[in-house]
């Protein structure tokens, strides 16, 4: 599967650099001889970070993880990566705007607060329709009123958003890292982002 995904969103701290190690895990997971990237866009290379991190505690992740800069990203279709491209993008800039424009699938994460929620608008507006997109609401809380009223908001604006939802756990935080071990909700997650890549005109 030759795609480009890009993790984007208007606002830090909602788990981008996350769901790309766990989206990449999940693909990896799903097919072990798929080729899978993640590209360290955003600036803190955090994803850079936690390959690096894994690798010197010698649990080296299952995929490629690459420092991007702005050319690298301009210049995806061009660097000859056969595969599933996952790109981890800072919350705004030049490089952000190159991603979106790279992608065949935006993934937009947002946690079950009014404020990410209302950056994760933000963020689709500015797509502006250019590339399909969803939101994934990640370290959510369902049993909560938050919730509620966040997927009701979702659900009346008629926000694409994924079914999968990524609950709150420890075990998902403390990965920083390490290579993912129990995928949870993110395996959902992928095989629906799967099938929606395949349903998009070639």
């Amino acid at each position: 599967m030759n795609k480009t995904v890009a993790l984007a969103a208007a606002k830090g701290g909602v788990g981008k650099t996350t769901s790309s190690m766990y989206l990449a895990a999940a693909a990896v997971r799903k097919d072990p001889e798929a080729r899978v990237r993640v590209l360290a866009a955003d600036p803190q290379s955090c994803a850079a970070r936690w390959a690096l991190e894994a690798q010197e505690s010698g649990d080296t992740l299952p995929f490629l993880v690459q420092d991007a800069k702005l050319l690298d990203v301009e210049r995806l279709d061009r660097d000859g990566f056969e595969g599933l491209t996952i790109i981890d993008t800072p919350p705004a800039g030049a490089i952000a705007v190159a991603a979106v424009e790279a992608a065949d699938f935006v993934v937009v994460p947002s946690t079950d607060t009014e404020l990410d929620l209302q950056q994760a608008w933000s963020t689709l507006n500015g797509i502006r329709n250019r590339v399909p997109a969803a939101v994934l609401l990640c370290r959510t809380e369902p049993r909560t009123r938050l919730y509620r009223a966040v997927t009701e908001a979702l659900s009346a604006q008629h926000t694409p958003r994924f079914d999968a939802v990524i609950r709150k756990r420890q075990a998902i935080k403390a990965c920083m890292g390490m290579a993912p071990g129990k995928l949870y909700e993110y395996a959902q997650a992928y095989g629906e982002l799967e099938t929606m890549m395949k349903e998009m005109p070639a």
